[in-house]
């Protein structure tokens, strides 16, 4: 940006050089010649040329900074159009309430016996999506509306349940297990249009990330998203990247992108950690 800026420069200094001292010495020097030719004998004198001179610039020199002057209030106005219909998505990281394990029945596991319930009429209902999870397992990244029923126990309880020992005892046990909520939330001047959300690998091409259907979120609006991933293998662990892209009801194009990584906690070589950067800046990308 540099090398294109240092010409327009010199370019714009080499004018002013001209029109502000060559040109009127030129004048100036032009009156002190002589000539037999009738055409060009004139009555003017060289200040009445300069002030003419002067006059002119003067008159380019305002209406150029008219011109200046509307162009810089129509890009504010354009700007100010834009900051009132303008969404932002912000991050924030849900607390957690688990299960204590003791609190629950072991014998009731133990010794549990069949009980018949009611089944309740299954019916089609159409709803808005306000749940995502994305579960990551062996490297893989799936997204689903829910957790399945043993996902759910070790999210419910942090990892800790109750598992049969040799002689038929129940063992409390900790699998290692991230469960992490967020909200999104649009706290913006306006809805945001198509939202792709993608939760990728860092190292990936373009082409190999993933997005998730087009939503929209009105002002106030937000949504729910969450991350779990259990028995936690080496190729889980890594950098990922949270980005959001949407657009305004002008079509104009944003990203939002937060930094997400699974790494092995310093402290203590069997455990890992979780770590989200909760700053975003928000970029327009049209």
């Amino acid at each position: 940006m540099k090398k294109q800026k240092a010409p327009k420069l010199s370019f714009l200094i080499f004018l002013i050089l001209l029109f502000l001292f060559v040109i009127p010495l030129i004048i100036n020097y032009s009156f002190k010649l002589k000539t037999k030719i009738n055409f060009f004998i004139i009555e003017w004198n060289a200040g009445d040329a300069l002030t003419f001179y002067g006059s002119i610039i003067g008159s380019i020199i305002s209406i150029l900074g008219v011109f200046l002057s509307i162009k810089y209030a129509q890009q504010n106005y354009l700007q100010d159009t834009l900051n009132k219909v303008l969404p932002y998505l912000s991050l924030e990281i849900l607390e957690k309430k688990l299960i204590d394990p003791f609190s629950e029945s072991i014998y009731s596991k133990i010794y549990n016996t069949a009980k018949s319930e009611s089944v309740k009429k299954q019916e089609y209902k159409e709803i808005k999506l306000k749940k995502m999870y994305f579960i990551i397992k062996d490297g893989i990244i799936t997204v689903k509306v829910g957790l399945n029923k043993e996902q759910m126990k070790l999210a419910e309880r942090g990892g800790n349940v109750w598992i049969p020992g040799e002689k038929g005892e129940k063992i409390l046990t900790n699998i290692p297990t991230f469960n992490v909520p967020i909200k999104i939330e649009n706290v913006g001047n306006g809805a945001a249009i198509s939202i792709r959300i993608g939760f990728n690998k860092k190292n990936i091409t373009t082409n190999e990330k993933k997005y998730v259907k087009p939503l929209n979120l009105k002002i106030g609006d937000s949504i729910y998203l969450n991350f779990f991933c259990t028995d936690i293998k080496k190729n889980d662990l890594g950098e990922y990247i949270l980005e959001f892209m949407y657009e305004d009801i002008y079509k104009n194009k944003y990203i939002q992108s937060y930094n997400i990584s699974i790494e092995k906690n310093s402290d203590d070589t069997d455990r890992n950690q979780f770590v989200i950067e909760i700053e975003s800046n928000q970029k327009r990308i049209n």
